[in-house]
């Protein structure tokens, strides 16, 4: 292969890589049409539409009256299935989550296509496609539920399996600590956001930690994953983050903590150590002018920090410092030649220090 054929293979998979990995950050709508005898129904046209965006997707059924609509953003979606001598079937308020493969069977009832008849999805979607184990924390446990430092992945402790890991504990925390899956490793996990890893390979923490304001959900996955997520045997975190929507929506926030807000720990003695921590920001998302195709999601939050440390530790007394360990009642030694005589000889002239 000349250096022309390398130069093609090479883009091609610079293009292809970026899609494989997105799907785990996808989702996916599979279903069956039928008729009212419950034959499959085939040629049917299914509009799939994203309900913030207004974007829609269309397929057909095969012979066998199934449908797939995948590489789907996380959200609310419509699916809506029109064939000739049947109404118009709609099922609306379908919340697909992040790596779900959720089952939409829709059944056709003899009318005229101009006939709409629209069915709310208030049952919850049927995913029988995978058996993957594991939690998706939604946008309103990251919003609602209360966390020190805004670190969303506390929140992995919501997933069955999954408890805090005392190991490393102060190396993890400004990444959102450290959590073990159903006993693995916490340096085996995996984080990504929108599909693309974030993550820091040997120590198995995230490079970085999104604003919980543009989260939209994470999923937690601790057992039978597919092989998608072969980069390490312990828990997947899959991050999705917000994107606009065909409505300009925007937030803004700030909280705060001060030492002299807080209660005075019982054996801590005095006043408490300096705290001050301001964490702030804003979020806005839309379209972008007047594209009906082209959405923005703006994020920043900025945090402001001031801490005093205290600790209480032990030092020697005077006498022990200046090189005179008569007190300790121990016969001292030189380190290097056990020679007591020596030692002391050098203690009078400067501090030094052994063990006896």
């Amino acid at each position: 292969m000349n250096w022309r054929g390398l130069l093609c293979l090479s883009l091609q998979l610079m293009l292809i890589a970026p899609e494989v990995w997105g799907q785990v950050s996808s989702g996916t709508i599979v279903g069956i049409i039928t008729d009212p005898s419950g034959g499959n129904a085939a040629a049917v046209s299914v509009t799939i539409t994203d309900v913030s965006t207004g974007l829609a997707r269309k397929v057909a059924t095969g012979s066998d009256g199934s449908y797939v609509a995948p590489n789907l953003k996380p959200g609310e979606y419509r699916v809506t299935a029109s064939a000739p001598g049947f109404s118009t079937q709609t099922i609306q308020g379908i919340v697909l989550q992040v790596d779900e493969h959720a089952r939409v069977d829709i059944v056709l009832q003899i009318g005229e296509v101009t006939q709409q008849v629209t069915v709310d999805a208030t049952t919850q979607i049927i995913v029988s496609e995978n058996a993957t184990v594991g939690e998706v924390i939604d946008n309103k446990k990251i919003v609602e539920l209360p966390l020190n430092g805004r670190q969303f992945l506390s929140l992995a402790l919501l997933t069955p399996g999954v408890q805090r890991s005392s190991a490393n504990a102060a190396f993890y925390d400004e990444s959102g600590g450290s959590f073990s899956a159903n006993g693995t490793d916490p340096g085996s996990n995996t984080t990504m956001i929108d599909g693309v890893l974030n993550m820091e390979f040997g120590a198995g923490r995230q490079n970085y930690s999104p604003s919980l304001d543009t989260i939209q959900e994470f999923k937690i996955q601790t057992n039978t994953y597919d092989a998608a997520f072969g980069l390490s045997g312990a828990a997947q975190v899959n991050v999705v983050t917000k994107r606009g929507g065909s409505e300009y929506h925007g937030s803004a926030f700030a909280f705060t903590r001060n030492d002299n807000l807080d209660a005075r720990p019982f054996f801590q003695p005095g006043s408490l150590p300096e705290y001050r921590r301001h964490q702030f920001g804003a979020t806005l998302g839309g379209k972008i002018l007047k594209s009906n195709k082209d959405f923005f999601f703006f994020a920043y939050e900025g945090k402001r920090q001031a801490r005093g440390l205290t600790a209480a530790i032990t030092v020697p007394p005077a006498a022990i410092r200046n090189g005179d360990f008569t007190a300790t009642g121990a016969t001292i030694y030189d380190p290097l030649t056990l020679n007591r005589q020596k030692f002391v000889a050098m203690n009078r002239n400067a501090p030094i220090f052994s063990g006896w």
